[in-house]
């Protein structure tokens, strides 16, 4: 009488051996393909990219609370208090999880340098790490008026942090600002008109 353990072996051999056979394919096979259309930006014609960000839309958004709608507390403990700087300007000077500062400062019709290495939030945007631990991310909703020597206009985040990577927060946050914005945009109270 043959040994279990005898037997176990011999089921597992042709077990692999059925299992190997299943995964071989007679012959090559090809799938088609499928892709994504990203969305073609002219960021060097004046206009509008995004709808969302129309002027009119836009005139009525509250900066700090844009950026209050951002997850901050994922990123440290946010200040309780916003500082506003104008109407295009908010700032929160909060701590990382190590109790570091974490700076972050949004902006708004902010002028964007060579949009379009990137997508941020669905637009074009660029990102500038200056080296001593801040970092630059925008996003661009108008194009260029390149007659008049502007640039596109958009979004951008400011971070500044003793974090070795500045940039990586940097752009999720401003791709939830931009998430914010083109969905929900909180109106400020001051605001007569806009985003009705």
């Amino acid at each position: 009488m043959p040994r279990p353990v005898t037997l176990i072996a011999a089921l597992l051999t042709a077990l692999t051996a059925f299992a190997a056979a299943g995964c071989a394919a007679d012959g090559k096979s090809t799938s088609a393909r499928r892709t994504v259309e990203v969305s073609k930006f002219e960021v060097d014609k004046p206009g509008l990219l995004d709808p969302a960000f129309a002027p009119d839309r836009l005139r009525g958004v509250d900066v700090c609370a844009t950026l209050q709608a951002v997850d901050l507390g994922r990123f440290g403990t946010p200040a309780p208090a916003l500082t506003p700087d104008g109407f295009g300007t908010c700032s929160n000077f909060m701590k990382d999880h190590n109790g570091k500062p974490f700076n972050v400062t949004l902006y708004f019709d902010e002028g964007v340098s060579d949009p379009g290495a990137n997508r941020i939030g669905g637009l074009p945007g660029t990102v500038y790490d200056n080296g001593s631990g801040s970092c630059f991310a925008s996003a661009a909703y108008t194009g260029a008026d390149t007659k008049n020597f502007d640039d596109p206009r958009g979004l951008e985040i400011q971070l500044s942090s003793e974090q070795a990577d500045a940039c990586s927060p940097a752009v999720q946050i401003l791709a939830d600002a931009v998430d914010v914005v083109r969905t929900k945009p909180p109106v400020s109270p001051r605001a007569s008109g806009g985003l009705g």
